[in-house]
C-alpha cells in the first residue's frame, strides 16, 4: 500500500497506509504506518475516520506539525486496546 498525506488549510489531514493508531488526544495523534510512524501535533485534534482495512485516517483540528518516526514497535494500537477491553483476554465477552 502506498503512503500519502493530504493536508488542507492546516485543518484537515488525510493519511494513507495507516496500520493503526497507537495513542491520541486533542493535541497529539501517533499513527502507525505500514512502514514507520507519523506523529501529528496540534490543537483540538479529532479522528474523523479510521478505516484500517482501507488503511486510511482522517483528522481535523489545527495541525501544527507532522513528524515521521521509525517503525513503532511494542505496545498495542488503539483498535487492539478497544477489542481487548470489549472482549477480554480470550476474545470472549
Amino acid at each position: 500500500m502506498e503512503h500519502g498525506i493530504i493536508l488542507e488549510n492546516r485543518e484537515n489531514l488525510t493519511v494513507t497506509a495507516v496500520a493503526d493508531v497507537k495513542n491520541f488526544d486533542d493535541e497529539s495523534v501517533d499513527i502507525i504506518l505500514t512502514e514507520g510512524g507519523l506523529d501529528v501535533k496540534g490543537r483540538n485534534l479529532k479522528i474523523i475516520q479510521l478505516d484500517l482495512e482501507e488503511g486510511k485516517a482522517v483528522l481535523s483540528g489545527r495541525i501544527d506539525s507532522l513528524v515521521y518516526t521509525k517503525k513503532k514497535t511494542g505496545g498495542k494500537g488503539l483498535l487492539s486496546r478497544i477489542r481487548g477491553s470489549l472482549f477480554g483476554k480470550k476474545g470472549q465477552r
